[in-house]
């Protein structure tokens, strides 16, 4: 997605004149400011042994060194397997998730695949605590 992000961002300023040539591979995005290793994980795990590793190793391919953010802000708050309230409050906040739907298909590009059960019961918290679409 960095390249397509580029080619959009050069294209957008070709047509506001504006001088400017995007190179994302030297910048440091989003939630990378430092590398997350394994030891830290473990670390985490121990004091919060409801992330599971395979739940810590998830976020931090996701959000890099934010996820030491939003583990503090998690409680034992699992509403399916591998999901967890803190996770969906932040990408409301953060990254504009408007609904379920942005969730499934952004977590299952990471793959997080929930079976048809979870995915009823995460629709029915979704639409208590978040509002239903319709």
């Amino acid at each position: 997605y960095r390249h397509t992000g580029e080619v959009m961002s050069d294209y957008l300023c070709e047509q506001l004149n504006v001088k400017r040539k995007i190179d994302t591979k030297k910048m440091v995005l989003i939630g990378s400011h430092k590398t997350v290793s394994d030891s830290e994980l473990h670390t985490l795990n121990q004091q919060k042994p409801f992330l599971t590793l395979k739940v810590l190793q998830r976020w931090r391919a996701q959000y890099g060194d934010l996820l030491f953010e939003l583990a503090n802000q998690c409680e034992d708050q699992e509403i399916v397997s591998g999901v967890f309230k803190a996770e969906l409050d932040y990408l409301i906040k953060y990254e504009w998730l408007s609904d379920l739907d942005d969730f499934l298909w952004r977590r299952t590009k990471l793959s997080l695949y929930l079976n048809d059960a979870e995915k009823i019961k995460l629709t029915d918290y979704w639409n208590i605590h978040y509002g239903d679409p319709t």
